[in-house]
């Protein structure tokens, strides 16, 4: 456990790196091809991510032979670079949508959700050992789903 930490270390700050990355790409493809566009982007990249975490899951737990640092690294990466662009970019969206006291609404509804997601994985995660049920269930499925309506809603 303690040799390994140079490879956790590098998985925790590449989700940093993707996040920095994708503020600067996504802010810049939004405004050269659309927020509808970048969002759908950052959907795919997501979902790409999460599959990436279940394949290194998946060859921890059945083929435990595997190196997965690099997989855990490019998919920390591709979850920060759609994760926090995909917020910043619905602000936008937002703040162009809606007039102003529905505005702050929804920021506040949106940062709920946020946290209710979040605390709501960490209490599964915590108390249920199934992880790959978890992943697919609560990350991968919904993702899918999401982007595949996003895609019909921006054709």
């Amino acid at each position: 456990y303690c040799e390994q930490q140079y490879k956790r270390s590098i998985i925790q700050s590449s989700l940093s790196i993707g996040s920095l990355l994708g503020l600067i790409i996504m802010n810049i493809v939004s405004d050269l091809k659309g927020r509808k566009t970048a969002l759908l982007i950052d959907l795919c990249l997501g979902v790409t991510s999460s599959l990436c975490k279940y394949m290194s899951y998946a060859s921890n737990v059945y083929w435990r032979h595997y190196e997965t640092t690099p997989l855990l690294v490019f998919a920390s990466i591709m979850s920060g670079f759609s994760g926090y662009s995909m917020i910043i970019i619905s602000y936008i969206m937002l703040g162009d949508i809606c007039e102003e006291s529905l505005r702050q609404k929804s920021s506040v509804y949106i940062n709920m959700f946020i946290s209710l997601g979040t605390s709501s994985f960490f209490v599964l995660n915590k108390w249920c050992n199934q992880w790959d049920v978890i992943l697919i269930f609560f990350m991968i499925l919904p993702l899918i789903a999401i982007t595949a309506i996003s895609y019909f809603i921006v054709e």
